[in-house]
């Protein structure tokens, strides 16, 4: 970005190093990293369920993955099927969601390059 002709021009004008940053780089990187705190809020979430589900976290705590990890350690997958649903569901969909924000918030923040993505 800040090899951007218009960041060029505002040196040259004789803009100082903070009026760049906050008046032209600052508008442009703000939305793009939004997009990527919103997808790697929903990795953040799968690898902490894998993570408890692999009995590699604090046992005390609740967690999605420690819900699997417990139907799965007393055999009950497939007697007891319906304790294995919500946790999973619930990893799924809030990772979904995540992932789902994350490519809206793309479109909005760069309309040239999402208009082809869903044709």
């Amino acid at each position: 970005m800040k090899e951007r002709s218009y960041v060029e021009s505002a040196k040259v004008a004789g803009a100082s190093d903070a009026r760049i940053v906050l008046r032209h780089l600052l508008p442009n990187v703000l939305p793009l990293s939004f997009v990527y705190l919103a997808q790697d809020a929903a990795i953040a979430i799968i690898t902490e369920a894998s993570l408890a589900y692999l009995g590699l976290s604090d046992f005390t705590a609740h967690s999605w993955g420690i819900m699997l990890h417990d139907v799965q350690a007393q055999g009950y997958v497939f007697t007891a099927w319906w304790w294995l649903l919500p946790p999973g569901i619930a990893i799924t969909l809030v990772a979904a969601s995540f992932y789902f924000i994350g490519f809206s918030m793309e479109d909005v923040a760069n309309p040239q390059r999402g208009e082809n993505r869903w044709r």
